[in-house]
C-alpha cells in the first residue's frame, strides 16, 4: 500500500517535502498498548503519547481510545479494536521567499494510511488540502475516504470463518475498492455498506449498500464527542438489522484529556456544519 500512495503523490513531491505527521492519544479508558511492527514491542500508552507509524493499537474490551492527527483528522477507536498507523506523512510545498521554521507542521496537504484489523473506529475528517488522501484497509479492500466527512468503519472475523466488515458514511462520502480485480464502489452520505468474504477466499467480496435512516445518522454525528462508558462494539452479522444508536452519554470523560485543542474545535466545528446543511437538505425522517 505504501508504494502506491507514494507513487500517487510521485510528481508533487518532485517540487515538495513528504515529512512524518504527528498523532496523539488525546484521551484514553482502560489499558490501551501499541505493538510496533519492526521491533514485535509492545508498550503501555498514557494520554499525550506518540502513536508512531506501523505501531498497532489495541483496546481492551473495557477500553477506548481518540486519536488526533496533526491534520486535523480524528480517529475514536472502540473496545476491542485493533488499528495499525501504516502511514501519515504531510506534503510540505516550498514557498518562494518564506523560510520554514523548526518545528513547523506542513499544511499543505498529507496522506494517511490505517489498516483495521478488528473492531470499529470512527474517522472524523475536517476539511483537509485537495492532495491529501485518507484511506483505511481490511484484508476484504481499501476505503478512501472524502477529505470532508464522518465515517464509522468496523471489521470481525466471525466464528464461521466469515469476514464481515461494515461501513457507515455519516456525511461526506467514500470509494470502496475491493481486493483483486472488483470494482470499486462509491459511497454517499446516508448510506451504510456491509461487505462479507470467505476467510479462505477475501476476494470474492459481497457488497450491499443500504440506506441509513435519518435519525440513526444524527444519534451517531452527535456522539462523534467521544464518551468511552458508553462505547459498546456492537455483534457484526452477515445480515446485519440496522444497527441500533448509540447510549446517551452518561456525563464521563477521558483519563487525562486535556482542553480541547484547535483541531479538536475544527472538527467539533465541521461535525455541527454537517449536521446542519442535513437538516436543510434533508428534513424527511426517512432520509428520503
Amino acid at each position: 500500500m505504501k508504494p502506491f500512495i507514494l507513487l500517487l503523490f510521485s510528481v508533487v513531491l518532485a517540487r515538495a517535502e513528504l515529512l512524518r505527521g504527528q498523532v496523539e492519544l488525546a484521551g484514553l479508558k482502560g489499558a490501551i498498548t501499541a505493538k510496533s511492527t519492526f521491533d514485535q514491542v509492545t508498550r503501555p500508552l498514557t494520554a499525550g503519547d506518540a502513536i508512531r507509524e506501523d505501531d498497532e493499537l489495541a483496546t481492551p474490551s473495557d477500553g477506548a481510545a481518540e486519536l488526533m492527527f496533526s491534520n486535523g483528522v480524528k480517529v475514536l477507536v472502540a473496545p476491542g479494536t485493533k488499528l495499525r498507523l501504516s502511514m501519515f506523512r504531510q506534503v510540505k510545498m516550498p514557498l518562494p521567499g518564506r523560510r520554514r521554521e523548526v518545528g513547523e507542521l506542513p499544511d499543505d496537504g498529507s496522506l494517511v494510511d490505517l489498516v483495521l484489523g478488528a473492531g470499529r473506529v470512527t474517522v472524523v475528517c475536517p476539511p483537509l488540502q485537495a492532495r491529501s488522501l485518507v484511506s483505511v484497509r481490511t484484508p476484504q479492500g481499501r476505503s478512501d475516504l472524502g477529505r470532508e466527512g464522518v465515517y464509522e468503519l468496523s471489521f470481525e472475523r466471525a466464528s464461521n470463518g466469515e469476514l464481515v466488515a461494515q461501513t457507515l458514511v455519516l456525511a461526506g462520502s467514500l470509494k470502496f475498492t475491493p481486493v483483486g480485480k472488483g470494482k470499486p464502489l462509491s459511497v454517499e452520505a446516508n448510506n451504510k455498506l456491509l461487505i462479507t468474504s470467505d476467510l479462505a477466499t477475501p476476494a470474492q467480496v459481497v457488497l450491499e449498500k443500504l440506506k441509513m435512516e435519518t435519525g440513526e445518522v444524527e444519534v451517531r454525528l452527535k456522539s462523534v464527542v467521544f464518551d468511552p462508558s458508553t462505547d459498546v462494539v456492537p455483534q457484526l452479522a452477515p445480515k446485519v438489522a440496522p444497527i441500533a444508536p448509540p447510549a446517551p452519554s452518561a456525563g464521563a470523560s477521558f483519563t487525562n484529556q486535556p482542553s480541547p485543542a484547535a483541531s479538536e474545535q475544527v472538527v467539533q466545528k465541521v461535525t455541527q456544519e454537517i449536521l446542519d446543511r442535513q437538516a436543510q437538505t434533508n428534513p424527511s425522517p426517512t432520509g428520503g
